[in-house]
């Protein structure tokens, strides 16, 4: 059972009772894909050794905080009290295929790729630090965007 969640970029972050903190890829909102875990109340020590069982009940994670200035977040168990946590960037930055921007200024139709904005370091310094739908472009094509600072100049 999913409790409470927040969303953080393409990330819906969940407080799942006794399943714990889930954090699941939810660019494509119908197709949600999960991509990390933290165990609260079956391994509240965090060492690997599953102390409780599944339940159906209302044990474990009840709430989840997202927005510290720090990028650390919060998640309160029940039994387990308050974890602070961070999210891992993945070892592997892969630009999305799934992005594409479409709409330029006044509706003019356009198809701006990973692999397009790859093509220039002019791109890269105008695109890798706009938004599509709240989410940073960087996030999407990330391979593409390494090493462009949020001033856009070449790290």
């Amino acid at each position: 059972r999913v409790h409470n969640g927040q969303v953080k970029g393409k990330y819906l972050i969940t407080a799942y009772y006794s399943a714990g903190l889930r954090v699941f890829d939810a660019f494509n909102p119908l197709a949600p894909k999960e991509v990390g875990k933290l165990e609260t109340y079956r391994d509240p020590d965090q060492t690997g050794n599953y102390k409780r069982d599944l339940t159906t009940g209302y044990d474990g994670a009840w709430n989840v905080y997202t927005s510290l200035p720090s990028g650390k977040m919060l998640i309160t168990d029940m039994l387990g009290g308050l974890f602070i946590f961070k999210l891992k960037k993945s070892e592997r930055c892969v630009d999305s295929p799934r992005f594409i921007k479409t709409r330029g200024a006044k509706n003019q139709y356009r198809m701006r790729t990973c692999d397009y904005i790859r093509k220039s370091l002019w791109r890269k310094q105008k695109w890798c630090n706009k938004k599509k739908r709240g989410i940073k472009i960087a996030e999407e094509c990330c391979k593409t965007c390494e090493g462009i600072t949020p001033s856009g100049e070449v790290a």
